[in-house]
């Protein structure tokens, strides 16, 4: 039997995915998916996929794209982006993202896909500190910066990443990053209301991949090209209740 989708927004690199729901492998959902990481939840009975969502979208920026998943990862879903970016200094263009989890968590009612660092990227962990409050000089190696909040968390949060700005703005429930380089950028990011105020950064040679609300918003930005020689500073609002980073080995 051959079924045909046909569905808005949707086209090329499709995957059909089965995710557990909220880590509960006898709990799983569907998901049908495609390049730029708008899907739709469903379920799938071996021969048709019946969509019981709208398209949905994954990613909160532009840069992954061509997600495919690994064979071979036993009771895991672990997919790699293709980050699209520019690079218009060097003679390549583009990276692979960090290697992501997948699963399924009910957020605004709905259940929508989880991203996590796949469980090897521990591996890459060296040991974390508290984020200096004088800001923090990158010595040419990525990082990796855990930022948390109170669920009753107000006003804005601000941390600058060399040329990048990042506001979290608790009560517009959304995060703004403005970048300068190579291409002036500023990204509007809903953030929602959940209990769960979490930001992760992962900063490497001219990208910054980021992870919020525990997984339920991911993204990326291109940066500029030294970025790790760059410094980190978290305007000292007080409201963080977890501030560290670590240096990755790689």
């Amino acid at each position: 039997e051959t079924q045909k989708l046909h569905v808005e927004e949707m086209w090329e690199c499709p995957d059909l995915l089965e995710l557990p729901v909220d880590n509960n492998r006898d709990n799983t959902g569907w998901v049908f998916w495609s390049a730029d990481g708008y899907y739709v939840v469903g379920t799938f009975d071996g021969y048709r996929f019946r969509a019981e969502s709208e398209v949905l979208s994954a990613y909160s920026t532009k840069l992954p794209y061509a997600a495919q998943t690994y064979s071979g990862v036993q009771g895991r879903t672990v997919s790699v982006a293709w980050l699209r970016m520019k690079n218009h200094r060097g003679c390549y263009c583009g990276l692979m993202s960090l290697p992501l989890e997948l699963s399924l968590t009910a957020a605004d009612g709905r259940l929508r896909i989880k991203f996590q660092p796949a469980e090897e990227f521990g591996m890459l962990e060296t040991g974390y500190q508290t984020l200096p409050e004088s800001g923090l000089r990158l010595q040419g190696k990525p990082v990796c910066i855990k930022l948390e909040w109170e669920s009753a968390a107000e006003g804005e949060e601000k941390l600058q990443i060399g040329n990048t700005g990042v506001t979290l703005d608790f009560t517009a429930h959304c995060i703004t990053i403005n970048t300068k380089e190579p291409e002036r950028e500023i990204l509007y990011i809903p953030f929602g209301k959940s209990a769960a105020r979490n930001l992760q950064f992962i900063i490497d040679q001219e990208v910054i991949e980021f992870l919020g609300n525990d997984g339920t918003v991911y993204g990326a930005v291109e940066v500029e090209e030294n970025v790790l020689g760059q410094s980190v500073m978290l305007q000292p609002s007080g409201t963080a209740v977890t501030k560290e980073w670590c240096e990755l080995a790689v």
